[in-house]
């Protein structure tokens, strides 16, 4: 997270707190879509997360591994963040889910399983119905 000011009991950013000027080494700042380690969407879920994420935080180019807290997001717009994804994977989310997996990678992931829960759970009706 490098310079960020400290998280608030809620897990916002406070803002009250000046940011660390010495920052992370390990971080090297600035937009982390124009770091040396951006990696572009592998799948079509990806590439869909990717604009997405763009949208929402008016950023430009968002790789995989960009946090959606390193590049502003906050958690109304993690709330909304849950929301679009909702409506374009028909996968509900909890802000948890968004908190816990918020790159893009991990939140394919957590839509990926999401949805063969649901499939599993629609094949078991499907079975159930068959068998009364």
């Amino acid at each position: 997270m490098g310079n960020r000011s400290p998280l608030t009991p809620a897990g916002d950013y406070d803002l009250a707190v000046p940011p660390d000027p010495g920052g992370d080494p390990a971080d090297p700042g600035g937009d982390p879509a124009e770091t040396d380690t951006y990696l572009a969407p592998r799948t079509p879920m990806e590439r869909q997360l990717t604009e997405i994420f763009e949208e929402l935080l008016d950023a430009g180019r968002v790789g995989v591994h960009d946090t959606f807290f390193d590049l502003n997001g906050f958690s109304l717009l993690a709330t909304q963040l849950a929301a679009r994804i909702y409506e374009t994977f028909q996968v509900e989310l909890t802000l948890r889910d968004v908190f816990e997996s918020p790159t893009v990678e991990g939140l394919a992931q957590v839509i990926v399983q999401a949805q063969s829960e649901l499939a599993g759970a629609e094949d078991l009706q499907a079975l159930l119905a068959e068998i009364e």
